[in-house]
């Protein structure tokens, strides 16, 4: 059971996406307010698509974008023009619709072998505490690529690791706990029935992080927000806002 989590429920996938993408411009002013700079990790995945829609869009205006960093979570080990690069997915849906210059957008190099690119992002972001992290929630229970009983889900000294899955080409490259807990702002996205199990054992079943990695995730100085939809919550046993 995670402690002090904080659960809201909206009706759809939109409304989830709407409420995100408000959160997103809001930490984005504070951030640059504050600090004069806004560090964004995104997530891969289809669940962000229309949050990135709408910061392509609608929300576009809102923030400052010169002074936002971009930065990834996880990336399948591919070319960054690969239909399933999740970088390739951020730049298609929204990244080449804002006014953000390449050099502002710090890509994992996953094109390279990976215990190489790997160690190039982690030295890349040693220095970069970030502002707001997306994530998501697999049916398994795993985050970014944070998966169950993984060597990663160990890993307390490295910023980003290489991993790999048994299945041939599905070899990944991850942000680690360390890294993801020190954000100021997480933010996870889970929407759809078939998440409905996982996020119920997150949110109510006892504390076993190799079953359930998303449970690894906690922001030491920050706040982590779940906004899901109806579906997604209709398992869940606590009361939720």
């Amino acid at each position: 059971m995670i402690a002090d989590a904080k659960i809201r429920v909206f009706q759809s996938p939109t409304e989830v996406a709407r409420a995100a993408s408000e959160l997103i411009v809001e930490s984005a002013a504070s951030a640059i307010q504050t600090r004069r700079c806004f560090h964004f990790c995104l997530s891969g995945g289809s669940t962000p698509k229309p949050t990135y829609s709408l910061l392509a869009a609608t929300d576009r205006e809102k923030i400052r974008w010169s002074q936002v960093r971009i930065y990834f979570g996880d990336e399948r080990c591919v070319p960054p023009d690969h239909p399933d690069s999740n970088y390739k997915m951020a730049s298609d849906t929204f990244l080449t619709s804002v006014p953000i210059l390449p050099n502002q957008v710090h890509r994992i190099p996953a094109e390279l072998d990976a215990p190489t690119a790997a160690l190039q992002y982690e030295q890349a972001i040693r220095s970069v505490r970030f502002d707001l992290v997306l994530l998501g929630l697999g049916t398994d229970s795993h985050t970014a690529s944070l998966f169950p009983n993984s060597e990663a889900l160990l890993a307390c000294d490295r910023l980003c690791i290489p991993i790999h899955l048994s299945q041939p080409g599905t070899d990944r490259i991850t942000l680690t706990f360390p890294v993801f807990n020190r954000s100021r702002r997480i933010l996870f996205l889970v929407t759809g029935p078939e998440k409905a199990e996982a996020l119920r054992s997150i949110h109510d079943d006892p504390i076993d992080i190799p079953r359930r990695p998303a449970q690894g995730i906690r922001s030491i100085n920050g706040d982590v927000i779940w906004l899901v939809d109806r579906e997604a919550a209709s398992a869940l046993q606590k009361n939720t806002v």
